[in-house]
């Protein structure tokens, strides 16, 4: 499945069309190079779709797409590579002095020279594009040009699911709920060894959507004294699966604990409460590794304060493997199918005015065959059209007649995937590079197709974070994304690993997930995308790999994997990836980097999150121009890096700090930042003024900073050069107990929409100034006791304040 190759050529052709790629080529003396490109990609573009159309028929025209889809990411990093050269030349004639202007001349970077090396890349791109595309006329294929590259979601409904589960979205499944239900509840004898019920169906059946319903029942919560939820997946480490357990646990700080400690923490922790533990989408067949685990947790202990299990499988070997009870969960009936259909494609009562499309409607729950994965992506992907031939279409797609068994992957979820619009298609496939059962939040994800240059917009005046928003809407609205949770205005995603495999399979010849030395060896040249699951120390061997325009290095951190910096890493790739766009070194156990960062000037996504114990970032942090995205959340750093106005394109950032003032910082230098996230500071006293003079900024968060005193205001600095609206649409503020009052130059924002103000005890009182504020759409106010008193309508003190907001 190589249908994101239109995706691509589309993004490729959109971005050579832009004014400012235009200007740039102008400006290297690269115009006629670049436009001879263009037009090789243009030309071969408009036989794509047909070749998309005829590719499943033909072996040969799937390895021909194979290879053009190569070429054209080759041409895509060197196009970059031009833009990229710019955006450092921009750099020297703001900040650079005299000497180094000089030592650029008899660099690399030399415009002369940098001209010629790009005149031969492209020109040798394009040789290579042209003669790959010269077999077109072999395959027989047509002029096709591409007709759903844009679309609209504004309006389209967001049909929302809540953390819990919105159970009036769930149909059919209330015997099994209730059997369940039953089971969990019955008492369990010292002999009785059945403790433990397994769900067992195909995938897309509904298995983890019905443990949610019971792990979130009213009977179930009163029941147990604790409830504890793990997602296992493919991954069934002993080790990792017991920290979870005891981190839901409330304990924290697992990674420095040896195995054995661990299983005595658990041991002496989880018999103190009856508690529920559900083990949730296992796969693990290797009975010994059960047995570790059931040794260390499904004990005496467990059946003497009537703790129980539910465990969701699509095995019924796993099932048995673990001993258990068993709830085959059946097709949902055609029934409850046809309801469950009708509740995402239609209106109320829409579907008996409608009766052409209900009777089409019928058909194509019949071919769902009582799944209810299939029933929802394809109702949802109705639900937005109405014309009878659109419903026809899908009724009578070839799709339905493909071998289910051997793809493993339902038709109606292959059906819903074809009809997204080509960029949307392939920003969906990306997400196959994280892991299954991920949590992907909100702007993380928006951040990461950004990086990948997967998002575009004809509106110069829209922001690239909005066309991310209306891409995860539309990907929501098909039920390829589902809403896990929403916290202080931000949304998290899980994908279902069904939906994942869909992703996957488009992608699988461009990732490579590292378990050993291997699989980097045996990897494709074609390889783009790396995640690391095994330990650092086989990064060594690495060095054998074939493919050299790596974009994406991320790790799989369940097993606690720790980066010395004497390992090779680091050099490995500075020097080997120079087209490297996302490095994701989150909860690596760092305590250190080294200054690597020259070479790699492709670089737009860096997070070095959740490294508790790095306390310095490199200087050579400053000469990535490409940055769009630094996440330096919970890393202590004793302070920042020099020069840091040099990230001209950051647009992100989040970020940690041991000072007590952040006045140095020169936040007033990111006029392109979008989203600001000051956390865990524990000795910030005040945040500067320049904060409020970010002329892009649309969201602000201040969180976990107890010592946090004051905001400064317009006054206390000095020589301001003029008062400026704000963009801000989001503040947020929490945990800052010794925070007396909101900074007064919120009021200067015409945008602001939402406002949290959460955990803030000496926050009593709000300000004066907030019934101006008309555009505040909603406020929440959480864990602060007074000052949710003083709000309460129409009796509180500061009621008045807050009436005319609408939330």
């Amino acid at each position: 499945m190589e249908e994101i190759i239109v995706g691509v050529a589309t993004k490729i052709l959109e971005k050579l069309a832009t004014k400012a790629y235009q200007e740039a080529a102008l400006a290297w003396g690269l115009k006629d190079e670049v436009e001879r490109l263009q037009n090789s990609m243009q030309f071969i573009n408009a036989f794509l779709v047909d070749a998309e159309n005829k590719k499943a028929g033909s072996h040969s025209i799937g390895v021909w797409l194979r290879q053009l889809k190569a070429a054209f990411l080759d041409a895509e990093d060197v196009l970059d590579e031009m833009e990229c050269e710019a955006l450092r030349n921009e750099v020297v004639k703001m900040h650079g002095s005299a000497t180094r202007k000089v030592r650029r001349f008899f660099s690399s970077s030399n415009p002369l020279l940098f001209r010629i090396k790009m005149a031969h890349k492209i020109k040798h791109v394009k040789e290579r594009i042209d003669e790959i595309a010269s077999d077109w006329k072999k395959y027989g294929l047509t002029e096709h040009h591409p007709n759903n590259l844009t679309f609209i979601t504004q309006g389209m409904p967001l049909r929302e699911t809540h953390s819990h589960l919105d159970a009036s979205l769930v149909i059919g499944r209330d015997d099994e709920k209730e059997e369940l239900i039953s089971f969990l509840k019955s008492p369990v004898t010292h002999d009785d060894k059945m403790h433990v019920i397994s769900i067992v169906g195909i995938g897309g059946l509904g298995k983890t959507t019905l443990a949610k319903l019971v792990y979130n029942d009213k009977r179930i919560i009163e029941h147990f004294e604790s409830r504890i939820w793990v997602c296992v997946s493919d991954d069934f480490d002993v080790k990792r699966l017991i920290s979870e357990i005891v981190k839901e646990m409330g304990e924290r700080k697992l990674e420095a604990l040896s195995f054995n400690q661990l299983q005595s923490l658990l041991r002496e922790e989880f018999p103190k409460k009856k508690r529920l533990l559900i083990l949730d989408d296992v796969w693990n067949e290797d009975r010994k590794k059960w047995v570790e685990l059931s040794n260390a947790l499904l004990g005496d202990e467990l059946r003497q304060n009537d703790s129980k299990a539910i465990v969701t499988t699509r095995s019924e070997e796993v099932a048995s493997i673990m001993g258990t009870i068993r709830l085959k969960l059946k097709d949902l009936p055609e029934d409850g199918s046809w309801k469950l259909f009708v509740k995402w494609a239609f209106e109320e009562g829409e579907e008996e005015q409608r009766p052409r499309l209900k009777e089409i409607g019928e058909q194509i729950v019949k071919k769902c065959k009582g799944v209810p994965l299939a029933v929802v992506s394809l109702a949802s992907m109705l639900y937005s059209k109405r014309d009878v031939s659109e419903w026809e279409k899908v009724r009578d797609n070839e799709i339905w007649q493909m071998d289910e068994q051997k793809v493993d992957i339902l038709p109606a979820l292959r059906l819903s995937y074809y009809h997204l619009p080509f960029l949307v298609k392939l920003c969906f496939s990306y997400c196959s590079i994280f892991p299954k059962d991920y949590v992907f939040e909100e702007y993380d994800l928006i951040y990461f197709w950004m990086a990948q240059g997967l998002l575009h917009s004809s509106n110069e005046n829209e922001d690239l974070e909005h066309v991310g928003k209306l891409y995860i809407k539309e990907l929501i609205s098909r039920c390829f994304l589902q809403i896990e949770c929403k916290e202080f205005g931000l949304y998290f995603f899980k994908m279902h690993d069904l939906v994942h495999d869909l992703a996957m399979s488009t992608m699988q010849s461009e990732i490579a997930i590292m378990r050993d030395c291997s699989s980097a060896t045996n990897a494709n040249k074609n390889i783009r995308h790396i995640l690391i699951s095994s330990s650092i120390e086989q990064v060594s061997a690495f060095n054998d790999m074939k493919s050299k325009n790596i974009r994406t290095i991320g790790f799989s951190n369940d097993n606690f994997i720790e980066i010395a910096v004497t390992d090779p890493f680091f050099k490995w790739i500075s020097n080997k990836f120079k087209y490297l766009r996302v490095l994701d070194l989150r909860d690596c156990n760092l305590e250190s980097l080294p200054d690597f960062f020259r070479k790699m000037k492709q670089l737009r996504f860096l997070s070095l999150e959740g490294n508790d114990e790095l306390e310095k970032v490199p200087n050579s942090i400053w000469t990535l121009q490409n940055l769009l995205y630094l996440n330096i959340r919970y890393c202590p750093l004793e302070d920042v890096p020099k020069d840091m106005r040099n990230l001209m394109s950051l647009r992100f950032l989040a970020l940690t700090t041991n000072a007590s003032s952040l006045s140095h910082f020169g936040f007033g230098c990111f006029k392109s930042l979008y989203f600001l996230d000051i956390v865990g500071c524990d000795n910030l006293v005040n945040l500067p003024y320049d904060l409020s003079q970010l002329p892009a900024l649309k969201k602000l968060g201040i969180g976990d900073c107890e010592m946090l005193l004051n905001f400064q205001e317009e006054e206390e600095k000095e020589n301001i050069e003029e008062v400026q609206d704000l963009s801000l649409e989001h503040f947020i503020v929490f945990k800052c107990g010794s925070l007396k009052f909101l900074p007064s130059w919120l009021q200067r924002s015409k945008a602001l929409k939402h406002m949290v103000v959460a955990s803030c005890k000496s926050l009593e009182v709000l300000p004066e100034w907030l019934p101006n504020m008309k555009s505040l759409q909603e406020l929440e106010i959480l864990e602060c006791r007074r000052l949710g008193l003083r709000c309460k309508q129409d009796s509180g003190p500061d009621w008045p304040k807050v009436a005319h907001i609408p939330k």
